[in-house]
């Protein structure tokens, strides 16, 4: 790297919160070559500090807006490649930007699971920011397509319910719970071969040896599976849970368990109960297939639901396995935070403790 990029390398002295040592690469110009050198340590996790220099807004279309970020459009300034750009809130807590950067990095690589191009940070009113740069979807959210376009056919939604569990089988091999599986999160892209399903929002994900975390109650109401809302421990199957629901929505533009009035108490004690009813349309014309999944994806007991795998396995049917105990995956150790994003104890950091200090 040092040759192809001419860049000044010095091991630094200073050390993260955990004693692990922290390198800085310091580039001296940025040519296209230089860019390239750089985007492909920040699909790494190395943090930058150039979202500026090197994607342009161009516009002000803004993807959507939350309590702790916003997602706008951006360009690749190089390669005129469209991104979309996660501005964090300046007050997020640093922990839970390291779950939700650290569960993410990975995973990526895969088809059904939203990449990540980069991680910037920033100094804005003497507090740090930091920016993820994601893979744009521009043909929108799953929630979206449904509202806006309509219920898709049986043949339209098997293969994006099937990506979607590709994608959730993913994360599960490597024993991270994502938490938060809904339509809003499931995002679309457009290919040449059709539209392929994406996993998107990594904030509530977590890994299952994290205790405190697993002992949270989280979710969005409507998703949430019924051993959460009642406080019981939970594991992986919670995310397929949350994918009937979705799959349930796809067909019908509706939610099994959610109240009239839209009352989230009301709806979380609907989902305890976990009463499906598909003997009336639109489901009462569709196949046993369809119906089967969702009865043995939407149901009370994790433990009589399918596994994410199971649900994308050919010939997979109705009283197929069951989901699988959590336990690290075959042939190797289920990974902890990567060393330089593994979760610590709370502390305030101030913006000098973010910058890379001269030497």
């Amino acid at each position: 790297m040092a040759q192809g990029c001419e860049a000044q390398r010095r091991a630094s002295p200073v050390k993260d919160m955990t004693g692990a040592p922290i390198w800085y690469v310091v580039f001296e110009a940025l040519d296209g070559e230089r860019t390239a050198v750089l985007d492909e340590l920040s699909q790494l996790g190395c943090i930058r500090g150039n979202l500026e220099r090197s994607y342009s807004p161009r516009d002000e279309i803004v993807f959507g807006r939350g309590a702790n970020a916003s997602v706008s459009r951006m360009y690749h300034r190089g390669l005129a490649q469209v991104v979309a750009v996660k501005k964090m809130n300046s007050m997020m807590e640093l922990d839970a930007i390291e779950r939700e950067l650290a569960t993410l990095l990975q995973v990526q690589l895969h088809p059904n699971v939203i990449g990540c191009h980069g991680i910037f940070w920033s100094v804005e009113e003497e507090l740090p920011r930091f920016s993820l740069v994601l893979e744009a979807a521009l043909a929108g959210d799953m929630l979206n397509q449904v509202l806006h376009v309509g219920v898709l056919t049986e043949p339209k939604a098997k293969p994006l319910f099937a990506g979607m569990m590709q994608g959730l089988a993913h994360l599960h091999d490597w024993d991270i719970v994502h938490r938060d599986i809904k339509a809003e999160n499931i995002l679309l892209v457009s290919e040449e071969t059709g539209v392929r399903a994406v996993i998107a929002d990594f904030g509530l994900a977590t890994w299952l040896s994290d205790s405190v975390q697993m002992a949270r109650r989280c979710g969005s109401p409507g998703y949430v599976a019924p051993e959460v809302c009642v406080g019981t421990p939970y594991g992986l199957n919670v995310d397929v849970f949350g994918a009937g629901v979705v799959l349930f929505f796809m067909l019908s533009k509706d939610m099994p368990f959610v109240s009239r009035d839209r009352d989230t108490a009301a709806t979380m004690r609907k989902t305890v109960k976990c009463a499906l009813h598909l003997h009336r349309p639109p489901f009462d014309a569709m196949s046993s297939r369809v119906r089967g999944m969702l009865r043995e994806t939407i149901c009370k007991s994790p433990d009589d639901r399918l596994s994410s795998e199971r649900c994308f396995t050919p010939g997979c049917r109705a009283g197929a396995p069951r989901g699988r105990t959590a336990r690290a995956p075959s042939g190797r150790r289920a990974p902890s935070t990567p060393q330089r994003l593994r979760r610590r104890p709370r502390q305030r950091l101030s913006p000098q403790d973010l910058r890379p200090r001269r030497q």
